[in-house]
């Protein structure tokens, strides 16, 4: 019984030895196919391992970007607001000052001179959690550097020129309705 199935062929006569070589030659080139086969099936599976984990690396990579970008917006809304507060001029009086703010015409009392300095552009107007404020320009110049929906109002410095041959006709910046 210790025979193989090849010896007991070979011995009825039914195999030769030729076609016994062929066999175990098919065999052995099976077995390595499955075997190099094996290895293929975990060489792709340490591919897709490998693209998952650079998928996971760029995911990240976006999402600390985005923080980054949520995390440097924060600190510019706190350095205008800084800037506001710091720097706010206070402007209430009696006259009134009109000036358009998100498609709407705003009314807002000021006193004579704060008038004069806005129309000239020496005082802007900003937006301050939902208030108006007024700043000087150098101040405003820094906001708008940083964040220029923060503007409301900013009017340029009307000099007159040398040559000017109205510049002993003044014009009004600021019409009063």
């Amino acid at each position: 019984m210790g025979n193989s199935l090849q010896d007991q062929l070979l011995g009825l006569g039914v195999a030769n030895k030729k076609q016994v070589n062929a066999a175990k030659k098919n065999k052995r080139i099976a077995t390595k196919k499955k075997h190099k086969q094996g290895v293929d099936e975990t060489l792709e599976y340490k591919a897709l391992l490998e693209r998952k984990r650079l998928d996971k690396i760029e995911q990240d990579r976006l999402l600390n970007q985005q923080k980054n970008e949520e995390a440097e917006k924060k600190a510019i809304l706190a350095q205008i607001n800084q800037l506001i507060d710091m720097n706010q001029v206070d402007i209430k009086g009696e006259e009134p000052y009109q000036f358009v703010n998100s498609g709407k015409i705003q009314k807002m009392y000021v006193s004579e001179m704060a008038q004069i300095q806005l129309a000239n552009g020496q005082l802007v107007l900003v937006e301050f959690h939902d208030e108006v404020k007024a700043v000087g320009a150098k101040v405003a110049d820094k906001i708008k550097q940083r964040d220029e929906s923060k503007i409301l109002v900013h009017n340029e410095n009307t000099v007159p020129e040398d040559d000017d041959p109205y510049a002993d006709f003044q014009i009004p910046d600021d019409l009063m309705w």
